[in-house]
């Protein structure tokens, strides 16, 4: 970006968007809905209370805390209009701290659902326990106290109605009484919601107790069905975009390997951070691999296959991701140049360089602008945070929750700016040739693909402007600044978005937001003096090698496409109009930049001059060749010379001005009279030649002074004709075969049949050519037929 009043603004007032960004969201955290007020220690204490009393002694058991949101029951809640459903929210908790306990030998759990202040709202206790009390109670016994244990969990002030339960013996239990009962119970004061209630004693100690909401057909519960249905279709949509995303991304990948410009080592290290990451949340928190995972799938050695299943998935995801950066990173380099100097400095150790700072400056200060237009939105249209959709709640309870949330710091950006920024420019410059469909089609993906890191809660505005948020963090940084840029951006925009939500959520995360924002603002000042004391590298400097392939291959380009360029405007827009004879001609490339070149050269008396060369496919040097040839004809070819004196000059010329050699130029120079019908050629080389088909069908060469008749026919062509050619036949014979067609009418009837036959020689099928096609037809035509076929 240019230095200027928009910069001084984006810099400058960065601070005040951070304020207005923070401001807006603490009034938004007003209306989260529920604050859990505790943190894991006390979360464990109060489950092993509890279980002290259901007679579990769980020293030295693995311990798994999560934070599983019931979505659905939540958004009905808060649609309902019931003056109870604040003790209903109690009461089922759609926000629960679950404290999964379990032996090592996994013969033994349990498992504890606490309510965001810390008290029980159910539990769960599954294996072979010493007996506390003598087994054979009455069951009337057994039902009175799974009754009184669901009374004592329901809030004081709660109508429930429960009813008579239906009870089931349950197997494998070594008291023969235990029972098992299940309650489906109406809440009067809620319509649409009742409860089912599920309740076990053993030994006359209730050992399970579990609350969950039964939806009545009502149009809170129809809603809230549709909803469900919309996120999984949207996770399903997310899963089969993440497929697609992956195996483009493989393609692409190997396409550049062959091509010998992918980044390997670079993607080795994207994948090796993130299957790194993977083993360090395993060793950080043992359980975190298995949080939220039925307890009934961890026993026995389930737990560690769980584990090794979680990591073995993180490293498919690095090694996914790794190629997708590889073949966006390659696409970065060819289509926006310098748009990774600041990035290549920061892997090659150059930290302290004005590459590096300057990114980091404006990219941070982009980000809080972004982060406060956000927020703005989501208060304009009166929108809670979205606290199911965070990434972050899932650490929410687990050990060192605060390396998890730096390493997610670091891998966040580059994650989305991969599935963000890469996949979808790679795609959109190599599939879609319209700018301004490529520029719509690239923001559609960016917003999309932004969004896949979380859920898909497609139904759920604050997905969408999440989503739009990120897209913009990720272009507008891309094309104002660079690609590092766009992932501090990104970065600082996803952090400032989720971690105040997730710390106004649960108080194990409170305090962080603000350190976040603190450690941010030292990082920008001592970017800002990197900036003005750093030293300043040049793209060339620190271009890795594989990059260095690739520019010398993007200089070949454009070296061949501005002699392509040269040579289509040396080549004449049409034929000229010559009485008594019809003409055409084509330079048909075999490669982007031709070496073969026709002209054509009015004389006085209605004679016509035509040239034919070879410039020997040596990109600018035979586009040069080519200028020069048609320079010296159009002022030679006037002055009344045989055509083999031009030539002679013509070789001479070429050989003093660009000191190559005849072998590496053929011409052949040629001056027809239409009205003598006469033909005087010369040429040097082998090719360009010339053949004549005369009127009776024979065919002869082209060459010296010849006299033709009407209806004969002249071709002259290059050496691309007869390679392209199959074994046995001739240009004589192809031209021949194509004057000879039923439908042969002119010059340009004979020149399409003529390429026709070339070009498509296997089952209609366009073959690929090992070298320039050029081909002049001139055909003399029967005054007479042509005077009785314009009368007709």
């Amino acid at each position: 970006m240019r230095p200027g009043v928009p910069r001084s603004i984006l810099l400058w007032g960065a601070p005040l968007a951070f304020a207005g960004a923070l401001l807006l969201q603490s009034r938004l955290n007003r209306f989260v809905p529920a604050r859990i007020e505790i943190d894991r220690q006390q979360a464990i204490a109060t489950s092993q209370e509890l279980a002290a009393a259901l007679g579990v002694r769980p020293e030295g058991w693995t311990r798994v805390l999560s934070v599983p949101i019931d979505n659905r029951l939540e958004e009905f809640l808060e649609k309902s209009a019931s003056p109870q459903r604040g003790l209903a929210r109690r009461l089922l908790n759609p926000y629960p701290v679950e404290v999964l306990q379990i032996r090592p030998d996994g013969n033994q759990w349990m498992l504890t659902s606490l309510r965001p202040d810390g008290s029980i709202g159910g539990f769960r206790r599954k294996g072979t326990f010493a007996a506390k009390e003598a087994a054979g109670r009455a069951a009337a016994d057994y039902q009175a106290v799974a009754q009184a244990a669901v009374l004592d969990h329901v809030p004081r002030g709660l109508e429930i109605a429960l009813g008579e339960p239906e009870a089931q013996r349950m197997e494998g239990s070594a008291d023969p009484a235990a029972t098992r009962y299940l309650w489906r119970a109406d809440l009067p004061k809620v319509e649409g919601l009742d409860v089912n209630v599920t309740a076990e004693v053993e030994d006359g100690v209730v050992t399970r107790l579990e609350f969950s909401p039964f939806y009545e057909d009502s149009p809170l519960g129809q809603a809230g069905l549709h909803a469900a249905t919309v996120r999984q279709m949207g996770n399903l949509g997310k899963v089969l975009l993440l497929v697609a995303a992956a195996l483009y991304g493989c393609y692409r990948y190997a396409r550049r390997a062959l091509e010998r410009e992918a980044p390997h080592r670079r993607a080795l290290l994207v994948a090796a951070v993130m299957i790194a990451f993977g083993v360090m949340l395993v060793i950080i928190d043992p359980a975190y691999g298995i949080s939220g995972v039925p307890p009934e799938r961890l026993v026995g050695g389930g737990g560690w296959f769980i584990r090794i299943i979680f990591i073995s998935t993180v490293a498919v995801q690095g090694v996914l991701l790794a190629l997708a950066y590889g073949a966006g990173e390659g696409e970065i380099r060819e289509g926006y140049a310098g748009k990774l100097t600041s990035l290549d400095c920061l892997i090659m150790g150059k930290v302290f360089s004005a590459n590096v700072g300057r990114p980091v400056v404006c990219g941070a200060a982009l980000g809080g602008w972004i982060l406060l237009a956000g927020n703005s939105v989501l208060t304009v249209l009166g929108t809670r945070p979205e606290i199911s959709g965070n990434s972050l709640l899932r650490a929410t309870f687990a050990q060192g929750h605060w390396a998890i949330l730096l390493f997610s710091l670091l891998l966040s950006g580059v994650m989305r700016s991969v599935l963000g920024l890469l996949l979808p420019m790679t795609f959109a410059r190599r599939h879609i040739h319209s700018r301004k469909l490529s520029g719509a089609a690239l923001a559609a993906a960016a917003v999309v693909m932004s969004g896949v890191a979380n859920a898909l809660a497609v139904d759920k505005p604050t997905f969408w402007v999440d989503s739009a948020c990120c897209a913009a963090a990720l272009l507008v940084s891309f094309f104002a600044f660079d690609y590092l840029a766009s992932i501090v951006a990104v970065t600082v925009f996803s952090f400032g978005w989720s971690l105040p939500e997730v710390a106004a959520f649960s108080k194990v995360w409170r305090g962080y937001d603000m350190l976040l924002y603190v450690v941010l603002a030292l990082t920008v000042v001592a970017a800002a003096v990197i900036w003005r004391a750093g030293r300043e590298y040049g793209e060339s400097q620190v271009r890795p090698q594989y990059a260095r392939n690739m520019a010398q291959r993007l200089a070949m380009q454009a070296e061949m496409d501005a002699a392509r360029q040269a040579q289509l405007r040396l080549l004449p827009d049409t034929p000229p109009a010559a009485p008594g004879i019809t003409i055409a001609a084509s330079c048909t490339p075999a490669t982007e930049v031709s070496g073969d070149y026709y002209d054509f050269f009015p004389l006085p008396g209605g004679v016509l001059g035509i040239a034919v060369a070879e410039g020997g496919n040596d990109g600018l040097a035979s586009a040069l060749t080519i200028a020069l040839t048609k320079g010296f004809l159009m002022v030679e070819s006037g002055r009344g010379k045989p055509p083999r004196k031009i030539l002679e000059d013509l070789v001479r010329m070429l050989g003093r001005a660009l000191k190559r050699s005849t072998a590496q130029t053929g011409v052949l120079y040629a001056v027809v009279d239409p009205r003598a019908r006469t033909l005087e050629v010369a040429s040097t080389g082998e090719f360009p030649k010339g053949a004549v088909l005369h009127a009776d069908g024979s065919v002869s060469e082209a060459a010296g002074t010849l006299a033709l008749s009407a209806g004969d026919t002249l071709l002259f062509f290059t050496d691309g004709i007869p390679r392209t050619l199959g074994a046995g036949e001739s240009p004589q014979e192809l031209l021949r075969r194509a004057a000879g067609a039923p439908e042969t009418r002119g010059a340009q009837s004979i020149h399409d049949g003529l390429l026709n036959a070339l070009l498509h020689r296997e089952r209609g099928v366009a073959k690929e050519l090992s070298d320039d096609l050029t081909a002049v037809v001139i055909h003399f035509e029967d005054q007479a037929g042509r005077v009785l076929e314009d009368v007709a």
